[in-house]
């Protein structure tokens, strides 16, 4: 049987005959792959790859150089990326103490918590700071405090397990069964 392919290389699968075959055909390019990377040398080509750049990052970041050029490459250099992740408003200080690695602030040196911020404007205690506290901050699960109320007996795991949520990700395709 023939696989389907479209014009623009995609292939049509439309039962499970087709889908076993086409990875059959997969594991056998996998195969083909491997075995010419290895009769090339090109494995060794890339770890020495991975390894110059993970050498040249480090440099860089101990240098604090956020470019470099490469000679001979026409114009071409290497720009180290700094992405956030994990971005939301700090409430506390006790969660701006979260942002702090190897004894590295991971965020800007002037980020303030809003509990601050709200105390300033509206000064500590008072009927506007708990209004605007209060509408600003939404409480959320302490989860260690609800295994402790479990652990004495105020809730049970069976009844807790009816609040868990997860959010699922996009499944992918693993190939089991090689080496």
């Amino acid at each position: 049987m023939a696989l389907k392919r479209l014009s623009n290389g995609q292939y049509v699968i439309k039962n499970a005959k087709e889908a076993a075959a086409a990875m059959g055909l997969f594991q056998t390019l996998v195969e083909e792959v491997e075995a010419l990377r290895e009769e090339h040398g090109i494995k060794e080509i890339e770890e020495d790859q991975i390894e110059l750049k993970r050498a040249v990052t480090a440099y860089m970041i101990e240098k604090e150089i956020s470019d470099i050029k490469i000679p001979d490459r026409d114009g071409m250099y290497g720009k180290l990326i700094e992405q956030g992740y994990d971005k939301r408003v700090i409430a506390t200080s006790e969660e701006l103490e979260d942002y702090v690695r190897d004894g590295k602030e991971l965020v800007a040196p002037k980020v303030i918590p809003l509990r601050k911020l709200f105390v300033k404007k509206f000064g500590k205690g008072t009927k506007e700071f708990k209004e605007a506290w209060k509408r600003a901050t939404k409480p959320v699960a302490d989860v260690a405090e609800l295994e402790h109320m479990v652990a004495e007996e105020i809730l049970t795991v069976k009844e807790l397990a009816q609040c868990y949520a997860e959010k699922k990700k996009t499944p992918y395709l693993r190939i089991f069964g090689k080496d």
